[in-house]
């Protein structure tokens, strides 16, 4: 409809439309959803990764063997599932704008990884954990504006709701999951996704020795 829109201002509008008419479409395509970007939020943290991390590191860190329920995986493959868990995909772009060294850098499941591990101030800015409806946000006390029901927030947004969360969760989890809501379900959800992330940043911190010092020098300087 947009481009449709450009093509009769481009060329002159048919005699029987209307000066009304022009200005009521215009009036629903600023309305419509999705028309306008979401503002980004600059970010500060006192230790952000200067560079994007070297391939080899990248690899040597994707191909550590670790055991998920009962079975040992590459590292990638876990992470791919962690990712797609708490954010609906395998990737996450640093927002322009966002004023981090690497603001546009698309990042895998496994370079989050490393995030969390050795930048977590960083990490946790990211805006990645999906939220299908923002009265989850309202059940634990979080209000974000400009959002749309169905987003993804970051670490540091949802933490001032934790509390609040683990109420929640509590009277949830003592329910029967059929009698629990779609809210109460999807509350239960977000918070295993912020404990898994938890347990992320204090466990992979022991793997930090076994990676290639000089391609972390590179990264850390």
């Amino acid at each position: 409809m947009t481009s449709t829109l450009l093509h009769l201002l481009k060329e002159g509008l048919p005699r029987h439309w209307s000066s009304r008419l022009l200005v009521a479409v215009l009036a629903v395509l600023a309305a419509a959803p999705g028309s306008a970007q979401r503002r980004v939020e600059r970010v500060e943290v006192s230790e952000a990764r200067a560079e994007p991390w070297p391939a080899e590191v990248v690899e040597a860190f994707a191909t550590l063997p670790v055991q998920d329920r009962g079975r040992v995986k590459p590292l990638s493959t876990v992470a791919g599932f962690r990712m797609l868990n708490t954010n609906g995909r395998r990737k996450h772009v640093i927002p322009e704008g966002s004023g981090l060294p690497t603001e546009g850098e698309e990042l895998s499941p496994t370079r989050w990884y490393l995030d969390a591990m050795l930048f977590p101030e960083q990490a946790r800015t990211y805006e990645l954990f999906l939220v299908d409806d923002n009265a989850v946000l309202e059940a634990i006390g979080v209000r974000i504006e400009g959002r749309k029901r169905r987003d993804r927030y970051s670490y540091d947004q949802l933490i001032p709701g934790r509390a609040r969360m683990e109420e929640q969760a509590s009277q949830a989890l003592a329910k029967e999951p059929a009698e629990r809501s779609r809210v109460e379900a999807q509350l239960i959800a977000l918070r295993e996704n912020l404990i898994q992330y938890e347990l992320l940043e204090r466990t992979l911190s022991s793997l930090l020795a076994r990676l290639p010092e000089e391609g972390l020098r590179r990264v850390l300087g």
